[in-house]
């Protein structure tokens, strides 16, 4: 029985010993990385700065706020960052007008973090759009109304983030195109704050398109009178 328990005891030591995922979950720890400016030829300017978030995952609300400037080779670390699985981090900078952000969560490694930044562009030519589907989820017979909602794919296959400009002549902007008539439009984005601008024919997105692929989410609701509708 003696050497039972002393062998047991042993092997607890070394399982607590080879796990530091126990202890890393209880204690703060330093957060290292990063900037890289993903535009070739481009550089990380001098004295940009970078803010972490520490949000509370069941709240939403931010905890915890810390700023830093980033080196010359865009080099940054913070230290005294809470890894919990109670919160959750968020990178944020501002770059030509443009915000960009990086959410990591507790049990994501923090020793390389990288965050892009990108030289920008109001030229529309590496915008494409990969998909676009629309759906009936709900169609009320009485009131002859039809809910339609619609999902769009692009790509922005280059290496600068893409600016609307309204400034010119025609405008430069990602229009989306929906049948007149249409009401009660509803639209979400992984682009980050919707600013979009309804035009006559439908609506314009306003938000910087960073290179990468993005889902643009929207509902409207339209009226028919034929016992038909072409949409």
């Amino acid at each position: 029985m003696l050497r039972y328990t002393a062998a047991f005891t042993i092997c607890a030591v070394m399982i607590v010993l080879q796990n530091p995922a126990i202890s890393a979950e209880q204690s703060d720890t330093t957060l290292v990385g990063r900037v890289v400016n993903g535009t070739p030829g481009a550089a990380v300017p001098k004295g940009l700065q970078l803010v972490l978030l520490t949000i509370e995952e069941s709240t939403g609300h931010i905890a915890n706020r810390q700023l830093t400037t980033v080196g010359l080779n865009g080099s940054f670390e913070f230290k005294d960052v809470e890894r919990s699985p109670l919160f959750s981090l968020r990178l944020v900078t501002e770059y030509n007008e443009v915000t960009e952000a990086l959410m990591l969560n507790y049990d994501e490694p923090w020793n390389d973090v990288e965050v892009t930044i990108y030289e920008t562009t109001t030229s529309f030519e590496d915008i494409h759009i990969f998909s676009y589907v629309l759906a009936i989820p709900s169609v009320i017979v009485r009131e002859r109304v039809i809910g339609i909602l619609g999902s769009i794919v692009l790509r922005n296959t280059g290496n600068e983030t893409v600016i609307p400009d309204i400034k010119t002549s025609p405008p430069s902007l990602l229009r989306i195109a929906l049948p007149s008539g249409y009401t009660h439009l509803k639209i979400e984005s992984d682009l980050g704050a919707i600013n979009a601008q309804a035009i006559s024919e439908g609506f314009a997105l306003l938000d910087p398109i960073t290179p990468g692929e993005h889902m643009i989410l929207f509902q409207y609701m339209l009226k028919y009178d034929e016992d038909f509708l072409d949409i």
